[in-house]
Order: structure tokens, then C-alpha cells, then sequence
């Protein structure tokens, strides 16, 4: 991992703000930590959490700050142990008992309430041993140690008043600002290409499942046979067929956006096509995995020659998945017996 990569995926971080920041923290830490699991704001909220590790023993908090020019590094401070101490208030299951008033920390006298959001995530409410024993501060901004002490004098009267039952009466709390965040967790190619194209990929996300893929038996068809050809793996091929929907979804509108603005690329993945048709028609397979694997080999290896430089490993294999499922949707990837094909 060179110093030049880090450098450049510290002031990347920096430069993010609001939910941004939050969603590249997040996939930094789904690359990082095999255990993390995020926490979905919307509908139900997040009950103060961005996301946990360990089986629910470290919790993970990230504010990114809106940059204004004319706020002080004091200002910025005190806007984060703001937001830092009413997360830590949730995890604490703690709330201002007159909310009609403006929120003081000195003077607004806190009572206990039920975060209910923390029940539907976790299920139940943890074994003292299993509660919260380490919590993470992450900020796209941390150039000064007041947020510190104010966190650090927050959290132990938090901790004083309440009933503890999601986080340990002693659990470390600690801010990291984007240094601090890289130090700890790294970085990589594929990151600071999500960096890069995290926009576009949110796009992508977001039509995606709207997506209608073209019409016809051919697809389920095949689906049915792969079934009957593993009789013991049905429920197995059922999650590939869904994943493969999923994937043709994705590739139909990842083209739609080449169309749009990358007409060069956009004729790239026309001519790779022709080129992965041609190793598939060449290739035999005797099985359904057998297709589907080796189809995915060949196609990361056609399209990385024009996607991995300007995209990285991570949007390849996506792209690579999403032409496999186009063409197990067609004929050229098949498994069905010859006499079923004579009207395809």
C-alpha cells in the first residue's frame, strides 16, 4: 500500500460531506471488517448507529460536516461533539424529559426511553458481556482536540444515568477524522475507485431494480432445467436465478449511462460482447455451474481490457455479471437438452 494512495484517500474523505461521507466510510468498512454490518437510516432510523462489528460489541458513528468557510475550527468542534453526544445519548437510550425546549447540554435534564430502533436490529436486548464495548466517532473533519473532552465528559454522565442496556457502562469512545480512519483501515485500488465513481454507482443502485429485462421463456426456461439437472440444489438455484435478474438489471442500466455520456465505452462494451459471445460459442460446459463460471471468467477477462483502468476491479466483475445473466437469458449459454432449443 503506497503513502502516495493513502494521502490521496485522506484528502478524498475530507472533502466529502453529509451522507457522502457516511456511505464511503461504510463501504470502507464492508472491505475492511468481514463481520461489519450496516445499519439502514430510512424507513425506521438507525437508532444512532451507522453500523456494528464483532457480533455487536463495536458500534461505528460518522458525521459528515457540512464545510462553511466562514465557521471556525471552534465552530466545527463544537458542531461535532454536538452530533457526536446525541449519538452516544441513543446508544444510552437517553432523551431531554421537556422536548419543547431547546436541547442545553448543562441544563436540559435527561430521562431514560426505550430506542426501539435498537430492538429491531439487534432482536433483543444483549447479555451484559455481549453489549457495546467500543464505539467509533468517524468525522470528515478533525483538526482539533476540543471535540474530545466534551465527548469524553458526555459520555460518562450518559453512562451515569442510564440503564446501560445496549452499551457497557465503560465503553470506549473514540474520534477519528479521516488520517486517523485511513491509519486504521487502509486503503485500496478498488476503494478509491468506488471514491471516484460512488455517484454514478448510487445512480446505478437506485434504477436498477426499475429495470424491466426483456421478455421471454428463455431465461426461466433454463432456470427450470438447472433445477431438474440439481435435483438437491433447487433452493441454491433459485438464489443464482434471483442474483442473475438482479445482475442483467444492473448491466441494462450501467449501459443506458455509457449511452448517455460515454459513447467511446459504450461501443467498448459492443465489441466485448462480440468477443465473449465467441468464447462462449467455443467453450463447452457440462454443467449449469460449469456455464455460469467459466462465462464469468471469460467475460471479467474481455472487459477489463477497456472497464478495469477507468473502473476498477469491483464495477468489472459487476459488468461482467450482468452480461453472463443477458446471455443465460439469450441462447448462447445453455444446459437445456438440444431438443428443447429447436424453437429458440
Amino acid at each position: 500500500m503506497s503513502g502516495r494512495l493513502i494521502d490521496n484517500y485522506i484528502k478524498a474523505l475530507s472533502e466529502l460531506e453529509e451522507f457522502a461521507f457516511q456511505r464511503a466510510i461504510v463501504q470502507r468498512l464492508l472491505v475492511a471488517l468481514n463481520n461489519f454490518q450496516t445499519v439502514p437510516t430510512y424507513p425506521q432510523g438507525d437508532g444512532g448507529l451507522d453500523g456494528y462489528s464483532h457480533k455487536g460489541t463495536r458500534a461505528y458513528c460518522c458525521y459528515g460536516l457540512k464545510y462553511d468557510a466562514a465557521k471556525t475550527p471552534l465552530k466545527r468542534s463544537k458542531q461535532i461533539a454536538t452530533k457526536f453526544s446525541g449519538d452516544l445519548r441513543r446508544l444510552y437510550e437517553l432523551d431531554a424529559q421537556d422536548k419543547t425546549k431547546k436541547f442545553d447540554e448543562s441544563k436540559t435534564k435527561l430521562v431514560q426511553y426505550d430506542n426501539d430502533a435498537l430492538m429491531r436490529i439487534f432482536g433483543a436486548v444483549p447479555a451484559a458481556c455481549d453489549r457495546i464495548c467500543h464505539v467509533s466517532l468517524i468525522a470528515n473533519w478533525f483538526e482539533s482536540h476540543t471535540p474530545l473532552g466534551t465527548i469524553k465528559q458526555n459520555a460518562a454522565k450518559y453512562a451515569s444515568l442510564s440503564q446501560c442496556r445496549w452499551i457497557t457502562p465503560d465503553a470506549d469512545v473514540v474520534l477519528k477524522g479521516p488520517k486517523e480512519f485511513a491509519d486504521q483501515y487502509g486503503a485500496d485500488e478498488s476503494t478509491m475507485m468506488w471514491l471516484k465513481h460512488q455517484e454514478m454507482l448510487a445512480k446505478l443502485d437506485e434504477e436498477a431494480p426499475l429495470v424491466e429485462v426483456p421478455h421471454g421463456p428463455t431465461f426461466d426456461s433454463k432456470m427450470q432445467a438447472a433445477e431438474a439437472l440439481l435435483p438437491d440444489s433447487r433452493d441454491d438455484v433459485k438464489q443464482v436465478a434471483e442474483s442473475l435478474r438482479k445482475d442483467w438489471q444492473w448491466v441494462i442500466a450501467f449501459e443506458r449511462n455509457l449511452s448517455d455520456r460515454l459513447p467511446q465505452l459504450h461501443a467498448a462494451l459492443e465489441h466485448g460482447r462480440k468477443r465473449l459471445l465467441k468464447l462462449v460459442l467455443t467453450h463447452s460446459a457440462s454443467t449449469p455451474w460449469d456455464s455460469i463460471n467459466r462465462a464469468q471468467e471469460f467475460s471479467e477477462t474481455v472487459f477489463s481490457d477497456d472497464f478495469l483502468e477507468p473502473y476498477g476491479k469491483g464495477i468489472v466483475r459487476d459488468l461482467a455479471s450482468g452480461e453472463v445473466a443477458r446471455l443465460v437469458g439469450g441462447c448462447p449459454i445453455n444446459w437445456k437438452p438440444k431438443a428443447a432449443n429447436v424453437n429458440l
